[in-house]
């Protein structure tokens, strides 16, 4: 698939994210436990059908020699002032060598919902220089 057709992906991928975002956000304390990880494995899903867009845009990323394998079970998400913040790993295995060992690399995610927008997202991925940013198209200022 070529780049222009996958940033096109992007908007329509985020979306997804507004309504388990929202319900997560609008979750009292006595929403039950089970629902609020069923809305953490719903954001879960799209933060990394996000990220593997992001990743195979990213020109550094050695996209022919990783596949994106998932978030570490670890993964937390904590709510704070209107937005939704997750931190934990991102595992990726090697081609071509499918038995070797899965590889992890720190992910931070800011989910936040726009009026205008829908969702806005920011996520930080990778350790010490190799820190990498990517993020909605749009971020208001609140």
């Amino acid at each position: 698939m070529n780049r222009r057709a996958l940033k096109k992906q992007i908007p329509q991928q985020a979306q997804r994210l507004v309504v388990p975002t929202s319900k997560y956000l609008c979750a009292s304390d006595k929403v039950a436990l089970d629902v609020i990880n069923g809305y953490e494995r719903e954001i879960e899903r799209v933060v990394l059908d996000l990220m593997r867009i992001h990743l195979i845009l990213d020109r550094t990323w050695p996209h022919r020699e990783r596949w994106l394998d998932g978030l570490s079970e670890e993964f937390t998400w904590e709510r704070e002032r209107g937005s939704l913040y997750g931190s934990g790993k991102l595992f990726w295995g090697h081609w071509p060598e499918v038995s070797r060992e899965i590889t992890g690399s720190a992910l931070t995610a800011q989910l936040r919902l726009c009026g205008r927008h829908g969702i806005e997202y920011r996520f930080t991925y990778g350790e010490g220089e190799n820190v990498r940013r990517c993020s909605s198209a749009r971020w208001c200022s609140g």
